[in-house]
């Protein structure tokens, strides 16, 4: 009987146990649900502060609060990705590119990082190294097409010019011409200017000139 006492003391100090660390862990939880909500709102906060100082050309304040996220969330590559944005805004491209790779190497291949092809291919085009322009806008067309089949190509076309492939750059061109919508100024306008050029350089002088007059109008009706 005592032995039976003794067991039946043991089983209620187990299950009392057992129900006061269920409690401890749900009240740790409850506690650390308003830390964690803080944590998040604070984090949103700041954020909003980096599109923001961005949008206002702040640059100093960007970098700042750009840098020290990226200090405490190094595997966030949002951050380094708008970080590069700055370094763009501010003409550093050695630093806007090496940003740019990172996040191109880091995440999956999306529609969404044809933008940051777009974005280094850009920042090659102006550093002059149209080869690696060529193959980062072509990554930018061939991953979303809906989105780069008019201004990747654009810019495709001018660092095939920087090659001098001027037959690449006029069938980016013409493909622009084709799929700006008609009447509107923008993409199309420069694809007429620049495809000028390009006749010109491959002496077909009266496609140049044909294109030069429609550019010349298109302009004059703006």
């Amino acid at each position: 009987m005592r032995d039976c006492r003794l067991f039946r003391k043991h089983q209620a100090y187990s299950l009392n146990l057992r129900r006061n660390v269920w409690v401890i862990t749900l009240l740790w939880l409850l506690c650390l649900a308003p830390l964690t909500s803080c944590a998040q709102n604070a984090a949103e906060r700041e954020h909003e502060e980096i599109v923001n100082s961005i949008k206002s050309y702040d640059t100093d304040r960007a970098l700042e609060l750009l840098n020290r996220q990226i200090r405490q969330h190094p595997k966030d590559s949002l951050f380094k990705d708008e970080r590069a944005d700055v370094y763009l805004m501010l003409g550093k491209l050695p630093e806007a590119i090496n940003d740019l790779t990172e996040v191109i190497n880091e995440v999956p291949v999306t529609t969404g990082v044809a933008y940051d092809y777009d974005k280094r291919g850009n920042a090659y085009l102006r550093q002059k190294d149209y080869a690696k322009a060529v193959s980062d806008f072509t990554k930018a067309v061939e991953i979303n097409p809906e989105a780069f089949s008019e201004g990747g190509k654009l810019d495709r076309a001018k660092a095939f010019m920087g090659l001098s492939k001027y037959d690449s750059a006029i069938e980016d061109l013409t493909s622009v011409i084709k799929v700006a919508p008609p009447g509107v100024p923008g993409s199309a306008d420069e694809a007429y200017r620049l495809r000028s050029q390009a006749y010109a350089k491959i002496g077909r002088m009266n496609d140049s000139r044909n294109d030069a007059l429609i550019f010349g109008e298109r302009s004059r009706q703006k």
